[in-house]
């Protein structure tokens, strides 16, 4: 649902985030009372002009599903459930998301505006376990196709992965899924773009490791939906699974239930209803389709929604592609590091590039002046503007005593006192001036940090930091990696200095 949100933001003021991910993660009606849309199902995901083996796999896979409707089995045979991703694999996997419904913001606190939302995305992957252990599973991915095409309103967009983050970090864990590129930093919307529920390497999750008969149930538990549906907390849940057929050395697993959870604070209320077929010889889920409706309350930084999403995979062996050799890998950092999680922006104007923690999230972009906000387990603990500024007379800049007195003014009858002022030099060689201000905004202790930056060139911007005061412990040093990564681009030309009469 991010990937849309993102551009209303854009669009509009302060309203939500981007829409995709969890919209493309989220919900699309399956019927699994009809065979036309099963047979749909595997056609969209499969028989595409990609390579044969999709082509030639769909068949077998369109069968299998129609077979699932008799849902008979006679044989009352017990058979081992697990599926284990075996360290140096390697597997092609296909995937592709559709969501439908409606986002829900509400950009002044009050009335509640819904927009319909649409997102068609498709993935194919080559995916290699790099180390499996209890709990986790590390791979990485080397992306030939991401893609989503995004109808929000009346507008049109798309969304694609660059040539230069084709090769994607998963770490799996039972507390969540970190993707990260080992070549630099993502975007949001990239992030997002790939960040969908039900990837390859969580679905081992959903089975019991032990041997069933037709028809026995189990409970799917916390360690198997909070990486699953990519959620934070698990508040409530009755989703079971089923072992519904075997044949041919093949295991149908049926998924259903509800799902009450919370992710980056916000309440959410999924249902799930699907199946995954497990080949039982190799221990690898081979194909699973997912119907996902979920309903998520409006956050600080994210719309709400309500969305129907329908997942469907398929996976086969591989042998490895040259860009997952180990030569390859072993000259990367395979590990989500704090440095490799940073996302990058680049402001629309092209004036101004920097890096932020993934806890900050892009609320509004204009030609001079972006918005975000630092989110943290659902609470807002501090927004920061953006502003790129005209440029200075050739040679001259701004002292500490100017901005420091600039700052007082700006916050204006707010302000109480001047904490702090110093003057530093950037990572990028850029020279900042950074205030630290409180005072009082509706009987609220408020706390601000201002900093502007300058070159050599004249070209300038500046951060407005705003928090409540009682939150400046939990903020931290959270402004540091904003300032050291900034970087001004375009070039502003210097206005002359006047000549004196």
């Amino acid at each position: 649902m991010e990937i849309a949100g993102q551009l209303i933001n854009r669009k509009t003021a302060v309203e939500t985030t981007h829409p995709f991910t969890r919209l493309q993660g989220r919900n699309f009606v399956m019927s699994f009372a009809s065979s036309s849309t099963i047979l749909d199902a595997a056609d969209t995901i499969l028989v595409t002009p990609v390579d044969r083996f999709f082509r030639k796999f769909s068949k077998g896979l369109a069968i299998l599903l129609l077979g699932l409707l008799s849902q008979t089995s006679e044989a009352a045979e017990k058979v081992l459930l697990k599926a284990t991703p075996q360290e140096g694999s390697c597997l092609t996997v296909r995937m592709a998301v559709e969501t439908e419904g409606e986002l829900r913001l509400n950009a002044d606190g009050k009335k509640v505006r819904q927009t319909p939302v649409e997102v068609k995305a498709n993935f194919l992957f080559d995916e290699k376990i790099t180390s499996q252990g209890a709990g986790k599973v590390d791979s990485v991915r080397y992306y030939r196709e991401a893609d989503a095409k995004i109808k929000l309103g009346e507008n049109a967009f798309e969304a694609q992965l660059g040539d230069n983050q084709a090769l994607i970090g998963v770490a799996a864990r039972v507390d969540g899924v970190t993707l990260f590129c080992p070549h630099g930093p993502l975007t949001r919307d990239q992030l997002e773009l790939l960040d969908v529920q039900g990837g390859s390497t969580v679905l081992a999750a959903l089975l019991p490791e032990e041997e069933k008969e037709v028809k026995e149930e189990w409970e799917v538990g916390v360690a198997a939906l909070v990486p699953l549906l990519r959620l934070d907390a698990i508040v409530k849940s009755n989703v079971t699974a089923q072992l519904i057929e075997v044949k041919d050395g093949a295991a149908v697993v049926s998924v259903n239930g509800p799902v009450s959870g919370m992710i980056d604070g916000i309440a959410t209320e999924i249902t799930l209803k699907g199946k995954l077929s497990v080949d039982l010889e190799k221990e690898t889920v081979a194909w699973l389709v997912l119907s996902i409706n979920e309903t998520r309350s409006i956050g600080h930084a994210q719309p709400g929604f309500e969305t129907k999403t329908l997942v469907r995979m398929a996976t086969l062996a591989a042998k490895t592609p040259p860009e997952l050799t180990v030569d390859v890998l072993d000259k990367l950092v395979l590990t989500p590091t704090a440095s490799g999680q940073l996302l990058k922006f680049t402001s629309p104007s092209g004036k101004f590039r920097l890096q932020h923690e993934r806890q900050w999230r892009m609320m509004t972009e204009a030609a001079n002046v972006t918005i975000f906000r630092m989110v943290d387990k659902g609470d807002l603990v501090a927004q920061l503007d953006v502003a790129a500024l005209p440029p200075l007379e050739a040679g001259r800049q701004l002292s500490l005593e100017e901005f420091t007195a600039s700052t007082q003014r700006t916050i204006g009858p707010s302000f109480q006192q001047i904490v702090e002022a110093s003057q530093a030099e950037t990572e990028s060689g850029l020279r900042v001036l950074r205030v630290t201000a409180v005072g009082m905004v509706d009987k609220l202790p408020i706390q601000w940090i201002c900093c502007h930056f300058s070159d050599a060139d004249g070209r300038r911007a500046s951060y407005a930091f705003t928090l409540e005061a009682s939150l400046s412990d939990r903020f931290g040093g959270a402004d540091q990696t904003l300032i050291n990564s900034l970087q001004l681009l375009s070039p502003q030309p210097s206005v002359k200095t006047a000549r004196k009469p």
